[in-house]
């Protein structure tokens, strides 16, 4: 029998049929969609970890700056106010903020043993960011005005996990302290090392090794191009150069003219001048107060003691008169004191007086402008710094004569209970005791 399809030629009896490479096509589009998807993922999950980190760095940077903000605010606050009137001089104080979508909360507090210095530790959190941030601050010694300009000292990054309390602000406090102190150790070498560097600007490239003592290595100094002096000293081209280019152009004239007025004080500035006014009175009253202390009290008890001591140590045979003498040395001491506090409620009568002056004739209709009386309102605050703690200060000068008359037993004043530790009157005194007891002396 023949064959099916014999008929059909030996070239196309045994052709393949059309199913025979079919099945291979379906497993090479799975693979290629596969290949596609892997490459796809792998392209997002980069973009996605790139924009994850750009987020992070942006959150930290904004972070950082809340911190910076805090930083402004506190020495802002702490500069406006008199530097024995801080409101963390007696103990550490906490405190929280927002700024532009961020929250911080700091700590601020003195720094044991070191005059005029307080520490600020800022916790500050933006997003999922938290930056610890620490600077030390340091008050301008060198002024005779309350108000002092603080600068930085020392600033650092902490460990996001700094206990925020006043323990852990000690810690940080004392490690920073070390750092400080080696700082200072080192500064004399550092120093040493940068005026020797110094001889060597605008020398040639072996210069540094020089002046420092090191041994000299040609391929560090042979890839340093030696300075090339320039061939003119002028950086202008020759073609635009003269000597009319070093006079300076003539200045036109201009008319001048006064600044407009800002209008009369605003009613409530008024009333913060009269207020200063009368402030500025009652400051220039306690000053001649504490005048009236000396010449009613004060010197009273000197010239007894003096009177009675002066006795006794130059009469021969006199019982007591090595104690005498010994307590007339400590008058003398205390004397000395009494002129230099004389002189200086001298000066600030003077201030308050001149100042009390040029308020008043700023008084008269229509009254001063909006800009006159805040002129005058800050100027009178500034004068009233010298009348403070006056009073205390004579109370104190009397308290002195007590170690230097005790030998001859006598007490001389006791301790007023209306002043605080830092001198300051806790009530008002009477108007001419400047707050010393009516029944002390000797």
């Amino acid at each position: 029998m023949r064959r099916p399809g014999w008929w059909l030629g030996p070239h196309l009896r045994f052709a393949p049929g059309p199913g025979r490479f079919s099945g291979l096509v379906l497993p090479l589009v799975l693979a290629t969609m596969v290949v596609l998807g892997l490459m796809a993922f792998a392209v997002h999950t980069m973009r996605q970890q790139s924009y994850k980190n750009i987020g992070w760095l942006d959150g930290y940077l904004r972070a950082v700056a809340v911190g910076e903000a805090c930083y402004s605010r506190v020495v802002s606050r702490l500069q406006s106010k008199p530097w024995g009137d801080r409101w963390f001089k007696d103990s550490v104080k906490s405190d929280t903020g927002t700024w532009e979508g961020g929250h911080y909360e700091y700590l601020i507090g003195n720094v044991p043993a070191r005059n005029l210095e307080a520490e600020l530790l800022v916790f500050t959190y933006m997003g999922d960011n938290k930056v610890t941030m620490y600077w030390r601050l340091k008050a301008d010694p060198f002024t005779l005005s309350p108000y002092r300009q603080v600068k930085t000292d020392f600033f650092t990054l902490l460990d996001p996990g700094t206990p925020n309390n006043a323990a852990g602000l000690g810690a940080v406090s004392n490690h920073v302290n070390q750092l400080i102190d080696t700082r200072a150790a080192n500064a004399p070498w550092h120093q040493g090392i940068r005026d020797q560097l110094a001889g060597s600007a605008g020398g040639s490239p072996s210069g540094p090794f020089t002046q420092l003592g090191l041994p000299l290595d040609g391929r560090l100094t042979s890839a340093i191009p030696a300075p090339e002096p320039s061939a003119s000293p002028s950086p202008l081209p020759s073609g635009i150069s003269g000597p009319g280019l070093s006079d300076p152009p003539t200045v036109p004239g201009f008319p001048t003219t006064n600044p407009p007025d800002n209008g009369p004080a605003k009613p409530e500035t008024l009333d913060l001048l009269a207020q200063t006014r009368r402030d500025l009175q009652d400051a220039l009253d306690g000053v001649r107060t504490a005048r009236g202390v000396f010449g009613t009290y004060l010197d009273t008890k000197l010239n007894a003691l003096r009177t009675s001591y002066q006795q006794c140590c130059t009469t021969t045979g006199c019982p007591t008169q090595a104690d005498a003498c010994a307590c007339l040395a400590g008058l003398d001491a205390t004397q000395a004191a009494r002129n230099d506090l004389t002189s200086r409620i001298d000066s600030c009568e003077q201030t308050l007086k001149a100042m009390a002056d040029k308020m008043n004739a700023a008084s008269p209709a229509p009254g001063p402008t909006q800009d006159k009386a805040d002129e005058l309102i800050a100027e009178a605050k500034a004068a009233m710094e010298c009348s403070k703690n006056l009073c205390s200060a004579v109370v104190n000068l009397a308290q002195s004569l007590n170690p230097a008359v005790a030998r001859c037993g006598q007490v001389f004043v006791q301790p007023p209970t209306n002043y605080d530790a830092d001198g300051n009157l806790t009530y008002a005194p009477e108007p001419t005791s400047c707050g010393i007891p009516s029944n002390a002396g000797p």
